[in-house]
């Protein structure tokens, strides 16, 4: 009796081994992920500081005046802009590389589908900085352009047009990326992730 008693015991012991080793791993694996959802949210926050830097850029250009120097002033902040959506650019690419690594993890299902939608998110933005960088590009071009002499009133019709509709685009992918990021936080919340 004594013998199966022992067997039963050491059976226990090795399950209740296992059971503890798998579960500190998966415990560490969450806690991995959160570190890296924790980096990721930490550029996300350098990438909405760099907008409010752009942001406040843009309102530079409302001050300047309609003269050759204030044309080249005009020229100076759109390379400033196009710096600072770079800049965004690789803040966007670091949150995206910090939430790929939560793939390889052992998380759950739910906080892996999750992280996708927060990296279709992150996918999201980078299409709106790469349509940004488009339309500094060409607001650049259209403050060139009104520096020359010899630019025609259809030349300067046609480039802020352009500029106008990359805007109108940007500002559509904006709207999808906050719809996205909506979707996710509503997702996170209602499988109690956090």
């Amino acid at each position: 009796m004594k013998k199966n008693f022992y067997k039963g015991l050491i059976v226990f012991l090795a399950i209740f081994v296992f059971i503890t080793i798998v579960s500190c791993s998966f415990g560490n694996q969450t806690e991995k992920a959160n570190e890296y959802i924790d980096k990721a949210n930490e550029k996300i926050d350098s990438y909405n500081e760099l907008d409010e830097d752009a942001e406040e850029i843009g309102g530079k250009y409302d001050v300047l005046e309609d003269t050759p120097e204030g044309h080249q002033e005009a020229i100076k902040l759109t390379d400033q802009l196009d710096k600072i959506v770079e800049d965004q650019k690789d803040e966007l690419e670091e949150a995206k590389d910090n939430y790929k690594k939560i793939s390889d993890l052992n998380v759950s299902d739910e906080f892996k589908k999750y992280v996708e939608m927060e990296i279709d998110v992150v996918d999201s933005l980078l299409e709106l900085a790469d349509k940004n960088s488009e339309s500094v590009k060409g607001l650049k071009e259209l403050f060139q352009k009104i520096s020359e002499e010899n630019s025609t009133e259809s030349e300067l019709k046609a480039l802020n047009d352009k500029v106008f509709k990359l805007n109108q685009e940007a500002e559509d992918i904006a709207d999808e990326a906050d719809k996205l990021k909506d979707k996710a936080l509503d997702y996170y919340k209602d499988n109690d992730l956090g």
